[in-house]
């Protein structure tokens, strides 16, 4: 399937996204309203932005995106997209998959970023008490 110009732009922009990618490229990708937001929080505006991605750096080790697949529709755009990272520099890789649904303004820039993805899976079941408690409720819901 072909994706946009500015949807390849902003699939390649994930891919090549590293700690020092300058202001300079989110603001050409982002409007500067852009709305963004995650399990954890939302901004708006792209210096908010900017120091989202600047935190995902400072407390992941090599956090990295595998862009999966790549969907279109004019303004709008949804990705299935890999994230890979490690909590300790000598620890293995650990990855999971979430969807974003981006919005593009007239001039090619996202105006709006969901993410949507597991965080009790990812981040909540990994806190030791929290976690055992949602393993027991998972484990009452869950159909036989």
């Amino acid at each position: 399937m072909r994706v946009s110009k500015q949807a390849q732009n902003y699939c390649d922009f994930f891919t090549t996204l590293h700690a020092y990618t300058p202001m300079k490229v989110y603001e050409e990708i982002f409007d500067a309203k852009a709305y963004f937001e995650d399990p954890f929080q939302n901004v708006k505006g792209v210096e908010k932005i900017f120091v989202i991605f600047q935190h995902m750096y400072q407390t992941l080790i090599e956090p990295s995106f595998e862009i999966m697949e790549c969907v279109d529709n004019d303004d709008l755009l949804y990705i299935q997209w890999k994230f890979y990272f490690k909590t300790k520099k000598d620890a293995g890789f650990e990855s999971f998959i979430g969807v974003s649904r981006v919005t593009f303004n007239e001039a090619g820039k996202v105006t709006s970023h969901i993410d949507y993805w597991d965080a009790a899976s990812h981040v909540y079941e990994r806190i030791p008490l929290l976690g055992l408690i949602l393993r027991w409720i998972k484990g009452k819901i869950r159909a036989s």
